[in-house]
């Protein structure tokens, strides 16, 4: 499975009125990590493995909200780099 950088948005929120909102985010960091134990227990690859860290703000209305730390078995996601990541509308 390669990175296709194809746009994704199913992330939204709905008010009260019935409108939905889609975040805007920020781009925080790109890095290339080893996993610990734990990562490489919760994503099934060995310890060591190449990892992906993402990291972005999202806000809704300005504020705030969370704060996306993703990890990703880099083995799974070949040619995804931090420009394309950077490049990418919307959240993941």
């Amino acid at each position: 499975m390669g990175w296709s950088g194809a746009p994704r948005s199913g992330f939204h929120l709905v008010g009260k009125d019935g409108r939905k909102e889609y975040p805007q985010v920020r781009f925080r960091l790109f890095d290339v990590v080893a996993a610990d134990a734990y990562a490489a227990r919760s994503l099934e690859v060995r310890a060591g493995a190449r990892l992906y860290h993402l990291s972005n703000v999202l806000s809704l209305q300005g504020r705030i909200t969370p704060v996306d730390e993703i990890y990703l078995p880099a083995a799974a996601f070949s040619g995804f780099d931090e420009e394309r990541l950077r490049a990418r509308k919307g959240t993941l």
